[in-house]
Formats: C-alpha cells, sequence, structure tokens
C-alpha cells in the first residue's frame, strides 16, 4: 500500500506542476484576447461580450490542460487511473467549472451555461475513454506494437481528429499531439502506439513520445 501511495503522490505532483505551466500560458493567451474586446462591451442579452466570447474556451482549454496533465502523468509512471483515480478528477473537472479554480462561472445567461455544461460533459467522457484506452494498452503489454514515423509521413495535419494513413491505419491526432510537434519543430519522429479494439477491421494507432529530427 505505501509504494502505491508513493507512486499517487508523485504523479500529482508532476501533474500539478504540469498543469500550472499549461494554465498560465492559458491565463497569458485569455489576457491578450480580452485587450481585443471593450471592457463594458455588451451582447443584444445584456451579458458581458467577454464572458460570452471567452469564458468557454478558456474552460475548454483549462479542462483539457488538466487532463492532459493527468494522463502524462501517468504515462510517465507506466499506470493507468484507477476508478478511485477516475472520480477525483471528475471532481477536479468539476470544480474547475464551478468557478473554484479561479475562472468566473456566476450569473451565465442560458446560453453560455449551457455551453460550458456541455463542454464539460465532452471532457468528462475524454476522460472515461483515455483511461480505457491506457488500461488496454498496459493489458497488452510487449504485445503492443509501436512503429516510428517522421511528422511529416503523415497526412498534413490541421486539425484535432483522425486520420487514415496508407499502410499504416487510422491515427488519432489530439490538440496536444500539435501542439508537440509545432514545439519541437522540424520534422520529428513520433511514436505511433496501437490501440486497435475489438471489432475494427483498421488497425487504430495514437501518438506517443516526440523525438526531434
Amino acid at each position: 500500500m505505501g509504494a502505491i501511495y508513493e507512486v499517487k503522490q508523485r504523479i500529482t505532483r508532476i501533474c500539478r506542476r504540469n498543469y500550472q505551466l499549461k494554465a498560465k500560458q492559458i491565463d497569458d493567451d485569455h489576457r491578450k484576447q480580452e485587450q481585443a474586446i471593450p471592457k463594458n462591451a455588451l451582447t443584444s442579452t445584456g451579458e458581458s461580450l467577454r464572458i460570452v466570447k471567452l469564458l468557454p474556451w478558456k474552460l475548454r482549454a483549462k479542462g483539457q490542460a488538466l487532463l492532459d496533465s493527468y494522463f502524462e502523468a501517468f504515462e510517465l509512471e507506466g499506470k493507468s487511473p484507477d476508478q478511485d483515480d477516475q472520480v477525483a478528477l471528475d471532481k477536479k473537472l468539476e470544480n474547475l467549472f464551478r468557478g473554484g479554480l479561479g475562472d468566473h462561472t456566476g450569473s451565465l445567461g442560458i446560453s453560455t451555461l449551457c455551453e460550458t455544461q456541455g463542454i464539460e460533459q465532452e471532457l468528462c467522457e475524454q476522460m472515461r475513454l483515455r483511461a480505457k484506452r491506457m488500461s488496454l494498452r498496459l493489458k497488452r503489454g510487449n504485445g503492443m506494437e509501436k512503429l516510428k514515423v517522421r511528422w511529416s509521413q503523415l497526412p498534413q495535419i490541421t486539425e484535432p481528429k483522425v486520420y487514415r494513413v496508407p499502410g499504416i491505419g487510422d491515427v488519432e491526432v489530439r490538440a496536444e499531439d500539435i501542439h508537440s510537434a509545432n514545439s519541437i519543430g522540424g520534422d520529428p519522429w513520433v511514436e505511433l502506439c496501437e490501440c486497435t479494439t475489438f471489432g475494427h477491421n483498421v488497425r487504430q494507432y495514437t501518438l506517443g513520445f516526440f523525438t526531434p529530427a
């Protein structure tokens, strides 16, 4: 039990540091976008234009950063989130969307409220799917096929989605993968991790670690 506790504490510390860095960048981007919208500007329904335009974006970005930070930490430890971990992460997402992490979510118009609730639900579902996929990959262990390709060997990446790659299969590209490739620059190597699920006749892959060219 002590060893498990130590691993989870280490995961929590890694996640916290990772999230703080990501959140700071989001806050910086948010401030820059705010400057383009007059402080007292209102929508036709009397809502703050800044809130309507920027709050959903900021909550989605921070929610995604929270998920990415946790899953990156678990991946570093070679673990997958168990049910208790998922419940705890779900509560953190709920806290974020209720303003517990410093973002204004009070007195929202019905359309903005519905939009933010929808975003929260999407992120919760993403969390569950990622946890299942990670657990499956770990159970397959050494049997999981890994390939390395150049970023340029993939189709032209324009947005997060699943891309059909001739000779390989379906490759899921996430927003953080695009960010990593852009941050590294050049034409890096990228690891393809097989995650084919039962019932699919085309191999499925996610992107793993990048290696600078």
